[in-house]
């Protein structure tokens, strides 16, 4: 007899960490502080964040409010291998870290949400 077990999916979810415990920089941050924030919290990515502004639409979802918000967009990551990379590129630190981040446009970019399966995911990096 083959019994047969049922895989349930691993979601992104269950490895994510709060947004409140992401550490981030801006674009016009320092490849120092870049450097700086991974000795100091041990970690070996940082995310690059710009703020974008979104329109507020109405409830019919067509007219504009005149509100707008501020949301904080991943635009980028700096690991320590990009770190390494800039160091023997001779690279100033103090440069924008936007010089040496993976991810400079909408296109190089790929990222997942909560609910995506953890191999699909995986098999992206």
């Amino acid at each position: 007899k083959h019994i047969q077990i049922a895989r349930r999916a691993m979601r992104v979810s269950g490895f994510m960490i709060p947004k409140e415990k992401v550490i981030s920089v801006s674009p016009t941050d320092t490849v120092r502080k870049v450097m700086d924030l991974m000795i100091e919290f041990g970690i070996g990515a940082i995310v690059v964040i710009r703020e974008e502004t979104k329109i507020i639409m109405g409830e019919d979802g067509k007219t504009h409010t005149g509100e707008t918000m501020s949301l904080p967009m991943p635009m980028g990551i700096i690991t320590k291998s990009d770190i390494m990379k800039a160091y023997a590129d001779k690279v100033d630190i103090d440069a924008e870290c936007t010089t040496i981040m993976t991810g400079d446009s909408a296109q190089e970019l790929i990222t997942c949400v909560p609910s995506d399966d953890r191999d699909k995911a995986a098999s992206l990096l």
